[in-house]
């Protein structure tokens, strides 16, 4: 319940600053890397680890 709750809005709160600081946002970061598609990379690192 409250814990969720709180959780969801740290979540969002932290995507907004993530992408004011970057400039852009990412709707599903890693998706492309996962599909093997690498036609998506903007050569900018991405926020998932890869090791």
């Amino acid at each position: 319940g409250e814990r969720r709750r709180e959780a969801a809005v740290a979540l969002r709160e932290a995507a907004v600053r993530a992408a004011r600081w970057r400039g852009e946002s990412v709707a599903f970061p890693g998706l492309a890397e996962r599909a093997g598609a690498g036609t998506a990379s903007s050569g900018t690192p991405s926020a998932t680890p890869t090791a």
